[in-house]
């Protein structure tokens, strides 16, 4: 099974993923963290906000038992697409046994897609079809249309979440609570990246058949 090198931001729901995916038997290589996140001009402060959070903490802590994450090597940077970032990572890829995934970061470079050499996967927590961008899902419930919750994961290119499709999953979240969304997306993505590691060389991507609206934030008076 190939090696995985991870991009994301630093949150409790990756914090999660990370030691979800290593519990499942996915063996991260490197961790980049990119330490500027984007903030919206305008109130995302939501309603479930607190119990999200203690909900997530929660489940971080639980994935923490049994699971071996004191070796893990990880790199904190202010910019994602930097020389210095990018030389760092083609120090450690092995282009022949590792992938690199993106989970959450900003949008990264055609220079920096290119220079890394081999494609690159990201994690979507939504379906592109339908919705591209940020807080996907939930812009899905504002819709009522919680037939197209779910998630894709999909190679990267200079356009944001327009790669090709590699395995998409939908999931039944109308009755669930809001604060257990994030993390029933991230279990999901962390499964599907096994499935996807377990079958890489019989999985062929998929152009996308439509090309869903771009959102941002989603503002707290809309959820």
């Amino acid at each position: 099974m190939k090696k995985v090198i991870l991009l994301a931001s630093q949150s409790n729901h990756r914090k999660f993923f990370i030691n979800y995916c290593i519990k499942i038997g996915i063996e991260i290589k490197y961790i980049i963290f990119d330490s500027k996140l984007i903030k919206p001009k305008f109130d995302v402060n939501y309603f479930y906000s607190k119990e999200e959070f203690s909900y997530e903490t929660k489940k971080v802590l639980e994935s923490q038992k049994n699971c071996n994450n004191s070796k893990l090597n990880i790199l904190q940077v202010d910019d994602m697409n930097s020389e210095f970032c990018q030389s760092m990572i083609l120090k450690k890829l092995d282009v022949n046994n590792d992938i690199i995934v993106s989970f959450g970061t900003r949008k990264l470079s055609k220079n920096f897609i290119q220079n890394m050499g081999i494609k690159i996967i990201n994690i979507h927590r939504g379906i592109m079809e339908k919705y591209r961008g940020l807080d996907s899902n939930l812009w899905a419930r504002y819709h009522k249309d919680f037939e197209n919750i779910g998630v894709t994961l999909h190679y990267v290119n200079e356009f944001l979440d327009l790669g090709d499709v590699l395995v998409q999953k939908k999931i039944s979240l109308k009755n669930k609570p809001l604060h257990k969304w994030r993390i029933a997306e991230t279990k999901l993505a962390a499964d599907m990246l096994l499935f996807l590691l377990n079958n890489i060389d019989d999985i062929s991507s998929k152009p996308l058949t439509k090309k869903g609206r771009y959102y941002s934030f989603i503002p707290s008076l809309l959820v």
